[in-house]
């Protein structure tokens, strides 16, 4: 995959997402009060949002699109192959999140809860429709975005282009990026 097949798949759809989950936060306060917050909008969302974070590791992994994969199966790649994934912090407003702080190998599909709830949700919805709260919506969506940054990082990085995605929402505390200084290329602009 190139950085430009990426930008027009795989991050115009997350932009969707995005733009779905801002319009929800127009009803629902986007605040830690609300956390618990659950309704039937967040069910659709939580479950498009679990489907394209399976997608994304199944890229991420080199898995082809068709096979059959699980939490434990990513979880053993990714890991392993980017371990501060664990450590990065998706933030938006006063809201900071570590949407894979507590991924573990050793029990890959129970140890993130947001994944847990889109399980929950996916498989018994009658009996787990509070699991699709503010929450998890908002883990599994900070989730997909580190995911997605970290993967056109790594494409750029290869191309040797810049690697700027930009969200309406979210950005990593952390994040180093690599970019082209046009004032050093063309001079300062006065």
């Amino acid at each position: 995959m190139t950085t430009y097949e990426f930008k027009n798949t795989i991050w115009r759809y997350y932009q969707i997402l995005e733009e779905r989950f801002y319009n929800s936060i127009r009803y629902v306060e986007l605040d830690i009060s609300n956390f618990n917050t659950y309704s039937i909008e967040f069910i659709n969302q939580i479950q498009t949002i679990g489907a394209e974070i399976d997608t994304v590791l199944k890229l991420m992994c080199g898995f082809t699109p068709s096979c059959r994969k699980n939490m434990t199966d990513y979880s053993n790649q990714i890991l392993q192959s980017y371990p501060n994934i664990k450590n990065h912090e998706v933030r938006t407003g006063n809201i900071g999140i570590k949407p894979f702080e507590s991924w573990d190998i050793e029990n890959s599909a129970k140890s993130l809860e947001w994944w847990n709830a889109y399980n929950y949700v996916k498989h018994a919805r009658n009996e787990n429709f509070k699991k699709a709260n503010l929450k998890n919506v908002l883990s599994a969506l900070m989730g997909l975005y580190l995911l997605e940054m970290i993967f056109f990082k790594k494409l750029a990085d290869n191309e040797g282009v810049p690697d700027i995605l930009t969200s309406t929402l979210f950005y990593i505390s952390d994040w180093k990026t690599n970019y082209i200084d046009l004032s050093k290329t063309f001079g300062k602009i006065t």
